[in-house]
């Protein structure tokens, strides 16, 4: 096979590939000594470096009470969701065991822009992505033939979309094809290569995954079949070498028109086309709510597209320009309905689904019905001839997303309008399922009131969103301000106030008062929304972000009225890196890992915080009342803080504490190394010296005495 002219030069792959050299790294565990305190000290950090520490920090100390006979109500594990949203590498490059971009060969995509300066409702600019190149391949593949190949995306023959990849070879005893570069294979690892293809012609095809530079061909095979229709090629290799820089061609043999409609390239060894070492990553933080398919994706999501055979499904073009910019706006649905579930089931998630308003609501009642409705209902039929007979018994549906913004296009409205939708809605989905909780999407300023005022009486949740809005400068390597990780306590919290106060307003006098469900939160990086002009980053910071929150919420979601929290999102932008060859937690990943042991225990009142002092507290009691958890958190960037518990009601009997800190506060993609801590045991007091924004979990066991 000869490759000349520009079909030749792959540089029409135009897609900027996931950092093979991320600085996060993986977590280290060994113990804090005193030793290290002391060269900490040396190092003019501030550690008191006394032998006795009880003696070193007696005066200084932070002293927390601990009455273990004063418990109220539980810690929910509600409060430690996540979310699941089709958003920049959350799912490709990410959940998805997928290698190959634009696999099924979509055209130009064209989103709304919103000007900076532009009124409420006003889109100001329009980005196009993924155009084809001049030589009419699709973006992100580049063509193979002499100039007698001939190349352009079809939109009258289609298999998944909009468009189909079209070749034609015009002369007799010459190659045609296309291919994509840059992709990473390990060695030993199995790989499955699926291709749909037409012809017209009896035309012969080629599979060849080969170097970067074409010299050395790893595994290659041809195929023929009868033309013009449709032809699912399934065939496979083991890698023998690793190659970052792998190509992939398809090429066809003989005058005639040849079509790509798909091309699937990934490891054998996955789950329902999910990669497994980014679920383990899941189970390792713990998911008990994972919220789906989003967030702003929900505005263009049809999840009866889903329920086609994963290469069928045609891509999902979403109009916010947020959203997936790494894809051309483009999401393939390697994640329907189906796979969700799946991946529900296998991280013990309770499954929370999030409905697209502007759909038809009969699509939405079909929804429900294939989850919830019995078997022999008209969509329960149909999810148990897919082989899932029992309801999915799916309890939060959520009625649209932030309604109330201009970005979600024709899913924004008033907040009387949207009242009157979201009652609408209500109204047919209780029919088929009385007992599902609905959530209605608000925001403060006003909006929530007024929704309040027209549907409140309907609702069993009012949603709120909270982001900590970082500085532009903030999301650029080595400009971190730490300070930051202390403001849920009082920020957030101020922000789940007003959202309560809010719903009070509008409520009907002597109505119930409306629980909150936190749908997100996080830090707001720059790079959510300019991901080619800000890096990606999550490290210390985000780690301690989240403690803060998390201590928070297990310690005030009584007081709030919190009904669930998920955090947006764990995937790629938060919790867990993920390589082409692994996966590993963030420093916010390392952080839920840590407070897994609050899930579902009695909550240990402790005094609510009035300022965002260096220290902060949690504590709870597991149910058998054996076993007593602290979270404890130090702040401050600059100095030790040293603090005693003081337990009151409780026999000692082991105390084993666990702390992370960061090695190097000035990395923004520094992970956290998990330490023991040394604890000073004297009596029913426990002194400890709490490292420089260091985040420790200490578990006592004793004799609670009643």
């Amino acid at each position: 096979m000869t490759e000349v002219g520009p079909f030749a030069n792959p540089s029409n792959s135009r897609i900027k590939p996931i950092e093979k050299n991320m600085k996060h790294r993986k977590p280290s565990s060994s113990s804090l000594s005193r030793r290290e305190l002391m060269l900490m000290a040396g190092a003019g950090i501030g550690v008191l470096a006394h032998g006795n520490l009880m003696a070193a920090a007696s005066e200084a100390a932070k002293v927390f009470k601990l009455d273990l006979s004063r418990t109220s109500g539980e810690i929910t594990p509600r409060l430690f969701g996540h979310n699941l949203e089709h958003t920049r590498r959350a799912v490709w490059q990410g959940v998805s065991a997928q290698i190959l971009a634009n696999r099924k060969f979509s055209g130009a995509s064209t989103t709304d822009r919103r000007a900076a300066t532009a009124a409420e409702g006003f889109i100001g600019l329009m980005r196009t992505q993924g155009e084809p190149g001049l030589d009419g391949v699709a973006a992100h593949w580049y063509g193979i033939g002499s100039s007698w190949t001939n190349f352009y995306l079809d939109d009258e023959i289609a298999y998944a979309g909009r468009t189909a990849q079209r070749l034609d070879v015009i002369e007799r005893e010459n190659w045609g094809g296309v291919g994509q570069q840059d992709l990473d294979l390990l060695a030993g690892t199995r790989y499955e290569c699926r291709l749909v293809l037409r012809t017209h012609y009896g035309m012969k095809a080629r599979v060849r995954v080969c170097d970067r530079t074409g010299r050395e061909t790893y595994f290659q095979e041809d195929s023929t079949w009868s033309g013009n229709e449709w032809h699912t090629w399934t065939t496979g290799w083991t890698a023998t070498r690793s190659d970052a820089a792998a190509r992939l061609e398809v090429t066809f043999e003989g005058v005639g028109s040849a079509w790509m409609g798909a091309a699937s390239l990934l490891p054998t060894d996955n789950f329902r086309g999910m990669r497994k070492d980014v679920i383990a990553a899941l189970r390792e933080i713990s998911v008990p709510v994972l919220r789906w398919p989003g967030g702003n994706f929900t505005r263009n999501w049809k999840w009866k597209d889903g329920l086609l055979p994963v290469d069928r499904r045609a891509p999902v073009m979403t109009k916010n320009h947020e959203i997936l910019p790494f894809t051309d706006n483009y999401d393939c649905q390697e994640i329907g309905i189906d796979e969700f579930f799946a991946l529900c089931d296998i991280l013990g998630a309770q499954p929370s689904l999030v409905l697209n308003i502007v759909d038809d609501l009969q699509n939405a009642c079909d929804l429900l019905e294939y989850c919830n409705g019995p078997a022999h209902s008209g969509w329960g039929k149909v999810r148990a001839e897919r082989g899932h007979p029992a309801p999915h018994a799916v309890k939060l549906w959520s009625i649209g997303n932030e309604n109330w913004g201009f970005w979600m296009g024709p899913a924004y409205f008033p907040p009387e309008e949207y009242g009157r939708q979201v009652q609408r809605f209500v109204a047919a989905l209780r029919e088929i399922d009385p007992s599902i909780e609905i959530v209605a999407s608000s925001t403060d300023q006003g909006y929530c009131e007024k929704m309040v005022a027209v549907a409140g009486k309907d609702l069993d949740l009012v949603s709120a969103h909270d982001y900590c809005t970082m500085p532009d400068t903030d999301s650029l390597a080595g400009s971190i301000r730490l300070d930051l990780g202390r403001k849920p306590t009082l920020t957030l919290r101020r922000q789940l106030a007003d959202f309560r106060a809010e719903i009070k307003k509008g409520a009907a006098p002597g109505a119930r008062p409306l629980p909150l469900s936190l749908d997100e939160w996080n830090i707001w990086h720059w790079w959510f929304i300019r991901p080619f002009e800000h890096e990606w980053h999550s490290g210390p910071l985000d780690g301690m972000y989240v403690a803060s929150a998390l201590n928070m919420f297990c310690r005030e979601a009584q007081h709030l009225g919190l009904h669930s929290a998920m955090f947006f999102q764990p995937v790629n932008e938060g919790c867990i890196i993920v390589q082409p060859h692994a996966a590993h937690l963030t420093a916010a990943g390392q952080v839920y890992r840590l407070f897994r042991a609050h899930h579902g225990n009695l909550l240990v009142e402790t005094p609510t915080p009035v300022t965002d002092e260096d220290l902060d507290i949690c504590a709870s009691l597991d149910r058998e009342r054996n076993r007593l958890i602290v979270t404890l958190l130090n702040r401050s960037a600059t100095q030790v803080c040293p603090a005693r518990l003081h337990l009151s009601g409780v026999a000692t009997d082991t105390v084993e504490a666990r702390v992370l800190i960061a090695a190097d506060l000035s990395n923004p993609d520094a992970g956290f190394e998990e330490k023991t801590l040394e604890v000073d045991r004297q009596g029913d007091t426990l002194g400890l010296e709490m490292p420089i924004y260091g985040i420790a979990r200490i578990e006592i066991t004793a004799d609670i005495r009643q």
